[in-house]
Order: structure tokens, then sequence, then C-alpha cells
């Protein structure tokens, strides 16, 4: 996720000048995909064996355990935020510290799940209220998104630290490009010292053009023909995205006239 809290506005709608279909989840299919994703993940702790819970993880500096921490104290958080939007609060909860050893970490998740399927489930079908999640408050439509792309990330985190180099499941990467439009200006990285730009085209027909212009990002601009194009499967270009393959993966092809392909992520950041 982001780091700090974004101007919501970026967040305000669905999508922002992208070339290529919009959202295609609903918020009840979103919950779905995203409780079905933190599920994988807690499966996949509880098989490993103590040299599993001590494997680095493509997240700098975390190891699974460090990774798990995370995802529980997250989901714990992020439940919190759905239940205050059931009373119409607007202040984030608070950080949740996490800091069980591996043997309590799987019963830690499953708290963390069944918290945040009660504050999904509550939710009035025929409203769409703000949650306000740690980084931004954002219509319950968007932030159940959110909870796709953060759980189907870092189950994948999960699987290539085991050996795994799976893809994204194809509805997680579906859901990351199709938000990239709003999603990666809302990352405040290092700003460019002259004209970038980048579009980002996955195989599912969503293309998005991001050139820094006046200061900032603007979304359905490019740099003409130094435009650095990446493009790839949607989970391809998704990871690229992240910060989970580079623009050297054998998963992605890429142009880049200008040489800005490997810093993407000094411009997008994390999470």
């Amino acid at each position: 996720m982001p780091a700090r809290r974004t101007d919501t506005r970026r967040w305000s709608h669905e999508r922002l000048e992208q070339e290529g279909p919009g959202v295609t989840l609903t918020r009840d299919e979103a919950a779905t995909v995203a409780l079905r994703e933190l599920d994988g993940f807690t499966a996949r702790l509880g098989e490993l064996d103590p040299t599993g819970w001590r494997r680095p993880t493509r997240c700098a500096g975390w190891d699974v355990t460090a990774l798990a921490r995370h995802v529980a104290g997250a989901a714990w958080q992020q439940a919190e935020a759905f239940h205050r939007a059931r009373q119409d609060i607007t202040e984030p909860p608070s950080v949740v510290g996490v800091s069980h050893e591996p043997d309590g970490l799987v019963a830690a998740l499953a708290r963390s799940r069944g918290h945040l399927e009660q504050g999904l489930s509550r939710l009035a079908g025929d409203r769409d209220p703000t949650v306000p999640l740690p980084f931004a408050t954002l219509p319950a439509s968007v932030a159940t998104l959110v909870l796709v792309i953060e759980y189907g990330f870092h189950l994948n985190d999960l699987e290539w630290a085991l050996g795994e180099e799976t893809e994204l499941r194809t509805d997680v990467a579906q859901t990351m490009v199709e938000l990239l439009g709003i999603w990666l200006p809302s990352l405040q990285g290092d700003e460019p010292d002259g004209p970038v730009g980048y579009r980002l085209a996955g195989d599912g027909g969503v293309v998005t053009d991001l050139a820094w212009r006046e200061g900032q990002w603007q979304v359905g601009q490019d740099a003409g023909p130094d435009t650095c194009e990446v493009t790839g499967s949607d989970s391809a270009v998704a990871l690229f995205s992240m910060g989970r393959i580079g623009a050297d993966h054998p998963w992605v092809t890429s142009r880049d006239p200008a040489g800005v392909a490997g810093r993407f992520k000094d411009f997008f950041p994390g999470p």
C-alpha cells in the first residue's frame, strides 16, 4: 500500500483516462476474491517448517515471518476500517503491530480474517460508504479492490519466497492493471528532472499511459517517441508495476528509448 495518506480525489473514480475495460469486479466479488487470497496465504503458512519461516521475500528486509506479521496486522486494521464505515466514521484506525512468533501467526491471521469477513459482510448492500483505510479514505467499492491487491500480491510474495515463481491469479492481475491509472499517481516518489513517460499494456486490453508534465503525473498522456513501453500478460505488467519483477524479466517486453525503465520504482515506490 502507499506509505502515507494520499489525495483522496485521485481515488474518487474507478478509472482515469485508461484504454480498455473498466473495473470488472463488483464490491461483493472483490470481497470474495480478497478473502480467498488471504485464506491461500494462511494455508501456505500452515504448511511451513521452521526453515520456511526464515526464507527471505521480495519485500526488502522481510523474511516470511515478517511478511506474515505484516499481513496479520494489516488485515486487522483494514477490518477495523470496514467496521468504521458502517458508522460513517472517517478517522482511520491505528496501525496494528503483530509480534507473534511463527507458532502463533496462523491463529493471529485467522482472527484477523474473521474480523475482516464480519466487516465486509455487514456493509449495507445498497450503500457505498467511505472506508478510512490507513493511506486514504475510499468508497467501499474501491476499498475492496485494494484488499484484492494487498492479499493477492502478498500471497504471490510468499509463493516466490518458497521457490515457486507463480503468476498472480487472473482476477488479481486484472484488478491491478485496471487500477493503475489511479494507483500509480498516488505513490509519491522521486520527481523526474525532465520529461518522462510510460505506457503499460497488459494482454487483457487495458493500456495505461503516464507522463510527467507540469510537476505531476498526467494519466492518459505520453512522452511521444521517448515513451517507455512495457508489455506482457496482465500478471507480468502488474508485477512490474509493483516492483516484483524488473523490465529485464522474460515475462515482459520493454521498449525503452530514454533509458528510464529501470527508474520506474524510483518514481512509483512501494509497496
